[in-house]
Parts: structure tokens; sequence; C-alpha cells
């Protein structure tokens, strides 16, 4: 290519392109609450709970060419002549911002029961617990390449139930043995990579 439409001088020419310049912006907005009750009762320690999770999301991001390798205009090239640019000033089609939001909602509830026997002298420690999960998102790319698109894939919704179980001994003060099982999971979500905005789903 010539760098005439790169702003050089007309005859310049131009062998490639690095220095690549991530350029995001990233805007969030938040809100979480959780409740939880705590007792005893005789040989019972217990933990209601309840958790509520609601958040949005903006992500804007690109990437830039930030050096260009020239040469005199005689068909020869020397990696020492590097030309520094202003990456945004570069005018290769599609490099405009990709840009996406991301609505949450996310509802819990939880309990956990630990028995604890008065027989065991209180070295034995039994624990269940289970939690509920109801967890939606909602996408919608609204900017690829800098050209206005309706991308809106299919919500992410999930509604599960979670165990756990420990059993623990105190063999003394200071030692303790234990086997746990639990079970859980992380939402899923979209690629903000992908071209065609592909959802993928939750990790178990």
């Amino acid at each position: 290519d010539h760098g005439g439409s790169f702003g050089l001088p007309a005859g310049t020419t131009v062998y490639g392109f690095s220095g690549v310049v991530p350029d995001a912006r990233l805007r969030q907005r938040q809100f979480s609450q959780e409740f939880q009750l705590v007792g005893t009762a005789g040989d019972f320690e217990y933990t209601l709970g309840a958790y509520y999770f609601h958040e949005k999301v903006t992500d804007t991001r690109q990437s830039l060419f930030s050096i260009m390798y020239v040469g005199p205009g005689d068909g020869t090239f020397r990696i020492t002549d590097p030309q520094s640019v202003n990456p945004f000033a570069l005018p290769f089609p599609g490099q405009g911002p990709t840009a996406q939001s991301a609505t949450t909602d996310s509802f819990a509830g939880f309990a956990q029961v630990t028995w604890s026997p008065a027989f065991a002298q209180d070295r034995l420690h039994i624990t269940g617990g289970l939690r509920y999960t109801d967890d939606k998102k909602k996408f919608l790319r609204f900017l690829l390449g800098g050209s206005a698109v309706d991308i809106e894939p299919e919500p992410f919704e999930e509604s599960r139930f979670d165990p756990a179980f420990t059993l623990a001994y105190d063999i003394s003060d200071r030692v303790n043995v234990y086997a746990k099982y639990s079970q859980a999971y992380r939402a899923g979500g979209v690629s903000l990579r992908s071209p065609n905005f592909v959802p993928f789903g939750a990790e178990m």
C-alpha cells in the first residue's frame, strides 16, 4: 500500500503495521443485598439467608495499530523505518468500536444446619446445606466495527438447587478431620470476541 491514504507523502510505501493498542471502556453499575438469620437451638446451629444481585454493564472496545513500517518508495524496506502514528487516525474499514450491554438479575435462598450431638462431647459436627439460585441475563450488541447492529442472543436463564454436606470430627483442640461434598455452578454469558456474539452455557 502507499502512504498517501495514511497521511504520509505520496509514494511512501507502507509494508506493514504493528503496535496493537487496545481501547476498552467499561461502564458498570450494580446493587446487591443479603439477609441472614443466624441462631442456635439445642445441639443445632443454623443459618438462613436470601440474596439479590442486579447489574448493568456497557462494554465498548476496539483494537488499533500505532506503528507503520515504511520504505523510501524504491521497493526497498528497512526494519529500522517504523513510523509512529495516531492509532485513531488510520482509516481501516471496520476498525471502529464494538459495543454491547448486559443486564443480570440473580436471586438466591439458602439454608445450612450443623448438628453437634452432645453424646459426642461436641467433637462430631454434621452439616447439611442447600442453596436455590435463579439467574437471568440479557445481552445486546449495538455496534460492530463502528456500524450500528442489533444482535440479541438468547437470554441466559438457569434455576437450580445446589446441596452441600460436611462430616467433621475434632480429634483434639488442634486437629480436625472432615469429609465434604458440595455442588455449585458458574452462570453462563456471551463471548465478547465473537463477531456473532455467541452465548455460552453454565459451568457445572
